[in-house]
C-alpha cells in the first residue's frame, strides 16, 4: 500500500543489515510492506516469538492517507526538512 504522510511521523525503512527507522515529513511518499516483529513479553522483556505484521495494521489514519500506487515515491531529507522549517519561520516573522 502506497501512503503519503500528512504530518511527522516514523516508519521503518529496510536494508540489508535490518531496519533502520527514518522520520517521514509531512508531503512525504512511501510504501507500506509486511514486516516480521518480534513478540517480547512484557514482564520480562524477553523476546518469546515472532510475527507477521500486516500493511493494514501498520496503517495509521492520523499521519497517513492513500494514495494512487502509481504516485513516485518522495522522501524528504533532513537537511531540506529543516530548510523548509526555517523559510516558514521567516515567513511568518515578515512584518505586514
Amino acid at each position: 500500500m502506497k501512503v503519503r504522510a500528512t504530518m511527522e511521523g516514523l516508519y521503518p525503512n529496510s536494508t540489508p543489515y535490518g531496519e533502520d527507522w527514518l522520520r517521514r515529513y509531512p508531503g512525504d511518499v512511501f510504501t507500506l510492506f509486511p514486516r516480521t516483529i518480534n513478540v517480547v513479553e512484557v514482564r520480562t522483556q524477553r523476546v518469546t516469538g515472532q510475527r507477521e505484521l500486516t500493511v493494514d495494521e501498520q496503517f495509521s489514519d492520523t499521519w497517513m492517507e492513500p494514495v494512487d500506487p502509481m504516485t513516485p515515491e518522495i522522501l524528504t531529507s533532513a537537511p531540506k526538512a529543516l530548510k523548509r522549517a526555517t523559510e516558514d519561520i521567516k515567513i511568518s516573522r515578515r512584518p505586514s
